[in-house]
């Protein structure tokens, strides 16, 4: 958050899903700095379709620094699951 403000100003908005990375003390952190936020609807991933796409494309896209495995992929390699992954 600290690098999007950085780069983009304190005349942004965000729209946080309620999880809860979002809360206390990122929340705490945006208010200090003036952020205005909108928040969805728990469980409602057309509220923010853009960001659901970005999230879903990085979860099942080969990646370089996974020698080229999904993020599921390399997961199960090392014997654990991602939540949502593969989730379009």
């Amino acid at each position: 958050m600290k690098k999007a403000a950085a780069r983009f100003g304190k005349q942004v908005n965000m729209v946080n899903d309620n999880g809860s990375e979002n809360m206390k003390d990122a929340q705490a952190y945006l208010a200090s700095q003036g952020v205005t936020q909108y928040w969805t609807r728990p469980y409602s991933p057309k509220e923010k379709p853009f960001v659901e796409r970005l999230i879903g494309t990085l979860q099942s896209r080969p990646q370089e620094a996974l020698n080229f495995l999904t993020p599921a992929e390399f997961s199960a390699i090392l014997g654990f699951s991602t939540p949502n992954a593969g989730r379009s």
